[in-house]
């Protein structure tokens, strides 16, 4: 097969990431109409788009095996997506009628109805999500066939994917809603979904079906051995980990980055952007440089563990965010009365760049991993997408509910670094424990103590400077002092 008679599919997958995005921010918008601004919106919105996502990545990959026209199938997801996107703020207005007469006439209003309220809302963006999280299997069953192809292929998909997440980003908070407006917005998100679809029906008509089970035909994969099952599975489940902690971090880095940019209307999607663009980068690095001599386990560890260790710089940056900021702010605009946008996304990038980086090299390894245990592409993708999402959700709400109001935002983020550190070591050391069975004592011993450091150096890091921290008021430079 050769690869330039699938790029359209790669274009496809960008203007479908650009949507995604587009949507994310627009249905928040339609939500704080609801729910007010609040932490409510936002936990909806992400909630209904990471549960979407993980359902419908392992639901519809295990079923695109059996497709003999995959990227038919994918041209009618993008229009289904298209048309309940169409209909959303209908639906969201449904809702809100049906709280607001169930409302009236009550003396009080319980925890019922809110639930109910926030329930049904979740439902309706669980929908079109869930057709979202089912394109990456759909595409991998069109663009694999061969063991070779799987872990390059998949990292441009998913690059290319997060790659029109970052214009998406951009795109609603820059210059669609500020010039069009919410309603507007959407409908343009709309028409591409449209467009993407009907470009996808024509296309295939062009294209030889597939045979149904032709995974199991396929070119196979190298023959896994008793050894390398315990490690694979390992590798499999660390995406759970990665997940957790990424999402996590985004949070905490995100609160962290606030204190020396402030709260503007811009700032969440430019950081929001700086985290994608390196999930970005790191996919396609790992397609351009696959490193197939290397083991899965080798990758796998050294890649999560470099994440942790550059997560766990990011602590040291925090306190310097305030005068950086007001250096690159003098640098960029000779301004001292508020930060700009490009400040802020230097700034971002100082943070997250690097180990978003390694992030977004994690998860093609990961899908590498599953593959080599299981039959076929797509349904391997579709199961790790879903484990992924699964630990992403829960990482995004401890950040908020847990770790912060528990630990602090200090030490929330030593602590979720700790959980990259801890998977690397664990990857690695299942790998020499497998390799050198004369070490076997000595590597257990080693895993044990890295796996006590890891979760103990929140406890032991010095504290951030309260005194600095709190010289810098939201947005307004010229009231930071620098002691030195």
């Amino acid at each position: 097969m050769k690869e330039r008679k699938y790029l359209f599919v790669y274009f496809l997958f960008v203007a479908s990431g650009t949507t995604s995005l587009v949507y994310e921010v627009t249905w928040f918008r339609n939500l704080s109409l609801t729910f007010g601004a609040s932490f409510q919106a936002t936990s909806i919105v992400l909630a209904s788009f990471m549960a979407g996502l993980s359902l419908g990545g392992f639901m519809l990959g295990r079923k695109a095996r059996e497709m003999t026209r995959p990227l038919r199938v994918y041209g009618w997801l993008e229009i289904a997506i298209g048309i309940f996107a169409l209909c959303l703020p209908t639906l969201l207005g449904i809702v809100d009628t049906v709280y607001l007469s169930a409302v009236v006439g009550q003396d009080q209003i319980g925890p019922v109805l809110p639930f109910l309220r926030t329930s049904m809302a979740f439902i309706i963006l669980v929908i079109p999500t869930f057709l979202m999280g089912g394109t990456l299997p759909i595409i991998t069953r069109l663009l694999v066939r061969q063991d070779d192809q799987f872990g390059v292929r998949l990292s441009w998909l998913y690059g290319s994917n997060t790659l029109g997440a970052v214009i998406g980003t951009l795109l609603a908070g820059f210059i669609l809603i500020p010039t069009i407006g919410v309603w507007f917005s959407q409908l343009t998100a709309v028409a591409f979904n449209l467009t993407i679809g009907v470009l996808a029906l024509l296309i295939d008509r062009k294209l030889e079906p597939l045979r149904a089970e032709e995974e199991e035909d396929a070119e196979p994969a190298l023959p896994v051995l008793p050894e390398e099952r315990p490690i694979l599975t390992l590798v499999f489940w660390g995406t759970a980990i990665s997940g957790f902690a990424s999402l996590s971090l985004e949070v905490l880095w995100t609160r962290g980055i606030s204190i020396a940019v402030g709260s503007s209307t811009y700032s969440f999607s430019i950081m929001l952007a700086a985290f994608l663009i390196g999930i970005w980068l790191g996919s396609w690095i790992h397609a351009l440089v696959p490193l197939r001599r290397i083991s899965l386990g080798v990758q796998f560890g050294v890649v999560t563990f470099l994440a942790g260790a550059f997560s766990l710089l990011t602590s040291w940056w925090i306190p310097r965010l305030p005068q950086i900021a007001i250096q690159l702010n003098l640098f960029l605009y000779d301004d001292l009365t508020r930060i700009r946008p490009a400040t802020t996304l230097l700034l971002a990038f100082t943070v997250m760049l690097l180990p978003c980086i390694l992030i977004g090299v994690a998860f093609p390894l990961a899908n590498q991993a599953r593959a080599r245990l299981a039959a076929g592409y797509s349904r391997p993708v579709g199961e790790t997408l879903g484990l992924n999402t699964l630990g992403s959700i829960a990482g995004s709400l401890a950040a908020g509910f847990i770790l912060i109001p528990l630990m602090g935002l200090q030490q929330s983020m030593l602590f979720s670094s700790s959980f990259y550190l801890a998977c690397g070591v664990l990857v690695l050391g299942a790998v020499l424990y497998s390799n050198r069975p004369s070490l076997r004592p000595a590597v257990a011993v080693g895993v044990g103590v890295g796996l006590f450091g890891a979760f103990s150096i929140p406890y032991f890091a010095p504290d951030w400077s309260g005194e600095v921290l709190g010289s810098f008021s939201n947005n307004q430079l010229f009231q930071y002092v620098d002691s030195n």
